[in-house]
């Protein structure tokens, strides 16, 4: 809200007017008001005039408390009325002439001693945007409200607010978190028709056949619709991965649909269906493993899992029930029968030449398949503590320097490429507005005013680039010591100029100097921060009493400070991590030597007192404005000064530097408990290496936690979070291979082919690996879940191929020419469902390696799915058991 009036009146009319129309709107949990500016009266005394004229900051306190007050005097009684008389209320103008003290000789005014004058309140906060100060009214949508429709009804209120308005007053929207939505709404619908139309071009050219083009397509619609109804019976939050998820499942949804169809062309029955459950359980169960990720990840994922797991579990009872409905109706049997009959045999031949040849050099195949993934040799330690014998060989220099890189190149195969050079290099990325952020911290017992000063030459940088290439850019001064820009641009498909931005802030950031910066969104971070420290450890301790908590801590602290690499140990520390440690000056003095030289704890208090930078709070003015009052050299005196002053009552004086001392002291850190237990941190720097850090560490607490009480409690913490979440999400890969292993085991009965089908999901994840290598994208949390939706995928058509020839060596033996049979029939539904959901997968790519999610899921699944195809025509037969006539 801009008006040409003061910040305090616009302030108050959008609390009055605006506010509360706005608070009706469905669906907004809060809105706050920033930016208003409250003035006060300031009283600047001179301490000098005040002990030359004999007086003190309570007489002029006392002055202002009965300054303009209403004191009622009587009643009269005039034309029947009772009106009362009160004493007349003083003038603003006469604050400054307002008597403080009189005696007998003289009278003392306030502006005798003082200067007044009207301020803006000592701001603790600042809040900008785009470098104007303004009145802002934030509105806080609910967890889950709609955004786009809360959104649309706060802009009508808006408007009808706008004609309104008195003159001079006006709005602007600055900032609208809804505009993105709106686009990524728009990429998902531009997404679902072009994979509809994919598909269904995919659909005619295969079959140019009206009545499958049909069926396809109903069948699509049906499974649509039902969807739509089990998201609102199973409560699904659709968001932007939700909608997402709809349109992967498009290539996903029809391929159930086009295995029937072709079994039934084929085979006019349904004895398929049973083969097309576990195939698609396999899938499901690979998805569920997306709610046991680590928070971060599950917060979008659980709804992309949900939606294709729902999605899948109608595709297979349309697939079941509507689809053979249709095609009994429409097809003839006759036609059905030709179809049946008319065989490649050119074809036949050679799949049964080629898998011969794989069943005789099958050892060769399996080889290849695991040197084509790779050994990870790569991972196996330089060193490993107790263990001589490996130190001493594969440990050894010899090893380590010139046998090792061979190996790893000989063997470590695609994985290895994979480690090395894409793995080591991905991020997690959010699918979200592009934003830059900076932050900037000053040293402890920075102003505010100097940190502002300090912002608002990157504000004048910014300012160039104003409104065509950066949208908005905020910035939020917390305190004196942290501020922080959050920098939007206009084109969000404009993927240079952030990254040229980023760089440049960079530079300004080195050349201004004085200040550590934080730079990151986009890219690779920057940090001027030192990091050229020794390696720092912290444990935590629990307890129920808080002084002994602290006896037992410092104890601890003892047995640590015993080694000769640690200096100090640090038994108060932050357990926030965003908390930085905050220190005061202690004044110390000697009251004995006071008191002797006739003086009192309060003569040294006013002394202190005339140095506080901060304004004294010292009452109310007619109108309800603050009266402050600050000494006029408060900003001019350090802590030497204030050291080496000398205070004078009566004839007596006193240096300060006799009884006093100044020292700078650590504050105690904010108390925290934890289920009733209070919580300390201790911390420390170890002189050396990590390792040995650690195992210090291990050994002191080895033999300290025997002797903690009943009820208290040790704890080592670790910098290893990442690490930790990282095996914990790839380690549920596992996961998926186990419980496909088990939905396969169950299926035919064999562990043997249950293992041999589960072998091929790494043998798959090779095309996942070459794909982000050979084309250098960026792997993000999108490359991940595409691991997942490939190990899901791909058995299925082992699953489907087994299946049959399990069905069919009942009668005709376990040979290569019933493999074969069971291979031609499957495999061109195979590969139209491979190949519709590589077109689902398609119209991800549009806006290139720079989308963050999406495409790495897309390019990764492609690359998976692409290989299995590899995987089922080459490498399955060679673990197929044949029989040996």
């Amino acid at each position: 809200m801009f008006s040409s009036l003061s910040a305090d009146k616009i302030s108050r009319y959008a609390s009055d007017q605006l506010i509360p129309l706005l608070s009706l709107v469905e669906g907004v949990k809060e809105i706050r008001l920033e930016g208003s500016e409250e003035s006060e009266w300031v009283i600047e005394y001179n301490v000098d005039k005040m002990l030359a004229s004999n007086i003190t900051k309570e007489d002029i306190r006392a002055a202002v408390n009965t300054y303009g007050l209403d004191e009622s005097l009587s009643e009269v009684n005039y034309n029947e009325d009772i009106i009362s008389l009160k004493l007349g209320q003083a003038q603003q103008s006469s604050l400054s002439h307002m008597l403080v003290k009189s005696d007998s000789i003289f009278n003392y005014y306030l502006d005798d001693v003082a200067t007044v004058f009207r301020k803006p309140k000592e701001r603790k906060s600042i809040y900008r945007i785009n470098g104007r100060s303004n009145v802002r009214i934030q509105c806080i949508p609910e967890k889950n409200a709609n955004h786009l429709v809360t959104a649309g009804l706060l802009k009508d209120k808006i408007e009808d607010a706008r004609e309104k308005l008195p003159p001079g007053y006006d709005l602007l929207l600055e900032n609208d978190q809804t505009e993105y939505l709106r686009e990524e709404l728009r990429k998902i619908r531009l997404r679902s028709l072009l994979s509809l139309s994919l598909l269904l071009l995919f659909v005619i050219i295969i079959y140019r056949k009206l009545s499958y083009t049909i069926i396809i397509i109903t069948s699509l619609l049906v499974n649509l619709g039902l969807a739509v109804i089990a998201y609102n019976v199973m409560d699904v939050n659709i968001n932007l991965y939700a909608l997402a998820a709809i349109t992967i499942s498009f290539g996903i949804l029809i391929d159930n649909a086009l295995v029937i169809l072709h079994h039934i062309r084929h085979y006019q029955n349904l004895s398929i269906f049973p083969a097309l459950i576990s195939a698609t359980l396999t899938t499901i169960a690979s998805l569920i493993v997306i709610f046991f990720l680590p928070e971060l990840w599950r917060e979008n994922l659980e709804e992309f899992a949900r939606v294709i797991m729902i999605n899948l579990s109608i595709s297979l009872l349309v697939s079941f029930l509507f689809v053979p409905a249709l095609q009994y109706r429409w097809e003839r049997r006759e036609e059905q029968q030709a179809l049946v009959e008319n065989k490649n045999l050119k074809a036949f031949s050679f799949w049964e030449s080629l898998f011969s040849k794989i069943k005789q050099y099958r050892r060769w195949v399996i080889v290849a398949s695991i040197w084509a993934f790779g050994l990870p040799v790569f991972l196996i330690p330089s060193e490993i503590e107790g263990l001589s014998w490996y130190n001493h060989t594969i440990g050894s220099e010899t090893y380590q320097e010139d046998i090792k890189p061979w190996v790893e190149k000989i063997l470590g195969g695609s994985f290895r490429f994979f480690y090395r050079y894409v793995y080591e290099r991905g991020s997690f990325r959010n699918n979200e507005e592009t934003i830059l952020y900076a932050n900037v911290r000053l040293p402890d017992g920075s102003t505010l005013e100097q940190l502002d000063q300090l912002c608002a030459m990157v504000e004048s940088y910014l300012s160039q680039y104003l409104p065509h290439q950066v949208k908005n850019y905020i910035l939020n001064i917390s305190n004196g010591e942290r501020a922080s820009f959050r920098i939007t641009f206009v084109d969000q498909n404009d993927y240079y100029f952030p990254f040229v931005l980023k760089n440049r802030l960079t530079s300004m950031a080195v050349n201004l100097g004085g200040a550590t910066w934080n730079i990151y969104g986009v890219g690779k971070g920057f940090s001027n921060g030192s990091f050229s420290r020794p390696p720092q450890f912290s444990v935590k301790m629990r307890g129920y009493n808080l002084p002994e908590l602290r006896t037992i801590s410092s104890a601890f602290a003892e047995l640590l400070e015993s080694h000769p690499r640690i200096k100090e140990v640090d038994t108060d520390g932050n357990l926030d991590w965003y908390s930085r440690e905050k220190y005061a000056f202690h004044f110390d003095y000697d009251k004995r030597a006071m008191i002797a030289s006739g003086f009192e704890l309060g003569d040294l208090y006013g002394v202190i007192q005339n140095v506080n930078p901060l304004r004294e709070f010292v009452g109310y003015s007619s109108e309800n404005v603050p009266i402050r009052m600050i000494s006029d050299n408060s900003m001019l005196k350090g802590f030497w000064n204030l050291n080496n002053e000398v205070i004078s009552k009566d004839s007596s004086q006193l240096s300060l530097s006799g009884i006093s001392s100044v020292e700078r002291l650590k504050l105690p850190s904010s108390l925290h408990k934890e289920n009733q237990q209070y919580l300390l941190l201790l911390k420390w720097e170890y002189t050396g290496s990590a390792r040995f850090g650690y195992k210090y560490l291990d050994e002191c607490i080895e033999k300290f936690r025997p002797t903690l009480p009943l009820g208290y409690e040790l704890e080592k913490l670790q910098n290893r979070f990442f690490q930790e979440e990282a095996k914990k999400q790839y380690g549920l890969l596992g996961l998926v291979i186990v419980l496909i292993f088990m939905i396969c085991a169950v299926h035919f009965e064999s562990f043997r082919t249950a293992i041999s089908i589960v072998l091929m999901i790494p043998i798959s994840f090779i095309g996942i690996f070459l794909t982000f290598y050979l084309f250098d994208f960026t792997f993000d949390q999108g490359g991940y879940t595409s691991f997942i939706l490939v190990s899901g995928i791909t058995v299925n058509s082992m699953i489907l191929i087994w299946s049959d020839y399990n069905r069919l060596s009942v009668k005709h033996g376990r040979s290569v020419a019933i493999y074969t049979k069971a291979f031609s029939g499957k495999i061109t539904p195979i590969l139209l469902t491979i190949f519709s959901t590589i077109l689902g997968l398609t119209p991800f790519l549009m806006f290139g390696d720079q989308e963050p999610f999406w495409f790495s899921l897309a390019v990764g699944a492609m690359g998976g799915l692409f290989f299995s195809v590899f995987a089922v025509c080459l490498i399955m037969p060679a673990f197929v058991k044949f029989s040996r006539s």
